[in-house]
């Protein structure tokens, strides 16, 4: 989604992917950091507007990595997960862990509409 945001591409179909791979893995996540959880679900919020960042920090997909990787279960390691395709350069750990600024809510949707 970062480099979407970024080239004012549509990063919805990144963001709905995304979100179904989370609630899949969101509990397990929850149970050793609900903070972080609450923060990469706030991200999937389809109310919310993302923002892209003004650098080429890689905000989205470090924040969800760094979330995930700190809370795996016992007996689950960097190994046992891999790594997503194409991400293998980018360095989260100077990565500032606060939203691109911009980032703000979205109105719902109108009345009647099931999206």
């Amino acid at each position: 989604m970062d480099i979407d945001l970024r080239d004012s591409l549509s990063y919805q179909e990144h963001r709905g992917e995304g979100w179904g791979f989370w609630r899949v893995v969101e509990p397990y996540i929850a149970a050793k950091d609900l903070s972080g959880a609450e923060g990469v679900t706030d991200m999937y919020d389809l109310s919310k507007e993302l923002s892209a960042s003004t650098s080429t920090d890689y905000y989205y997909f470090c924040l969800t990595k760094n979330v995930i990787m700190a809370a795996l279960p016992d007996g689950v390691s960097s190994d046992d997960i891999g790594e997503l395709e194409g991400t293998e350069s980018i360095d989260c750990s100077d990565v500032k862990q606060s939203p691109p600024a911009g980032t703000a809510a979205s109105p719902p949707p109108s009345p009647g509409d099931d999206c």
